[in-house]
């Protein structure tokens, strides 16, 4: 792990995990195949940058809140690396009404 980026907290690791399941069952040749071009693939798919969203997704979210309101938003989660599934779970519980959680 790269010293430099104490925030990884294993992520890396977990993702290889996650990886190596995925390209268990391909027989060798295949899974060679997929492992040379991975890293070029990954790449190129940082280098696109932002994706579109197609009309619907982007029309159900602007109904959800406003453009400055979504930007601001994914401005953070770019920044802090977003909420872990616990917090989000907690938060959520906090805005049931009382009663209704557990």
């Amino acid at each position: 792990m790269n010293p430099a980026s104490p925030n990884l907290n294993g992520k890396p690791d977990i993702l290889a995990g996650q990886m190596a399941n995925l390209l268990r069952n391909l027989d060798p040749p295949a899974r060679s195949e997929i492992l040379a071009a991975f890293p070029s693939r990954v790449s190129d798919l940082l280098a696109l940058g932002e994706t579109e969203l197609t009309p619907e997704l982007r029309a159900w979210a602007l109904a959800q809140d406003t453009e400055e309101e979504i930007v601001a938003g994914l401005r953070e989660v770019r920044a802090t690396g977003g909420l872990e599934f616990r917090d989000l779970l907690e938060k959520l519980e906090q805005e049931l009404p009382q009663g209704r959680a557990g």
